[in-house]
């Protein structure tokens, strides 16, 4: 997905999804109606129905492309490192970089995921965020770098430091760019799992 604001040429298709994602951040995707959908997006109603046939399709594809893009991210950035240290620090890049220039995109992630329509109740931390991070712990057991400990309880110190420093960020309570504190929360984390 794009940002509105790059280019008026955006594919109508997006700029649908765009609007649907910033209001289902902003407002839940119970409150957010088709036509405000329209008006985010600029769009009209006949465009809404020729992409989807609803709201609930339209949450569903929505959900469907964000999380294909952000699995293709954690592929190409993540899970092609050959240790656990690395691949770690590639996680903690990644989502405080997406967190910087796409702050929608990781709130929609996070928080806004309406599961009314998501086949399960799991946010991103348990599920693609788990897929990542058992992915991590087995590439760091195999290679004989991670301590003998419970999979989630690893995984709980691997995804829920990135992820709460990441809420204190669109908090406010963590100021300035997240950028700047990659190397040291990766090392902390690491830290705290390898043998």
């Amino acid at each position: 997905m794009t940002d509105l604001t790059a280019s008026p040429a955006i594919n109508v298709r997006d700029r649908i999804l765009d609007a649907a994602m910033r209001l289902f951040v902003d407002k839940g995707y119970h409150p957010t109606t088709i036509p405000d959908i329209v008006k985010a997006s600029g769009t009209s109603i006949g465009a809404v129905y020729h992409h989807f046939e609803g709201k609930e399709d339209l949450a569903r594809q929505l959900h469907q492309q964000v999380i294909a893009e952000f699995m293709g991210f954690v592929g190409a950035e993540v899970l092609n490192g050959s240790n656990a240290e690395t691949s770690i620090r590639a996680y903690t890049e990644l989502m405080f970089r997406l967190t910087e220039e796409r702050p929608y995109f990781v709130s929609y992630l996070l928080h806004a995921r309406p599961r009314a329509v998501v086949d399960d109740n799991l946010t991103v931390c348990s599920r693609e965020g788990l897929e990542v991070t058992s992915e991590i712990i087995r590439i760091g057991k195999a290679n004989g770098e991670i301590i003998d400990a419970d999979e989630r309880v690893l995984c709980g110190l691997i995804s829920g430091t990135i992820m709460r420093i990441v809420d204190m960020r669109a908090d406010h309570i963590v100021p300035g760019s997240l950028i700047a504190l990659v190397d040291p929360v990766a090392e902390l984390i690491w830290r705290a799992i390898r043998i």
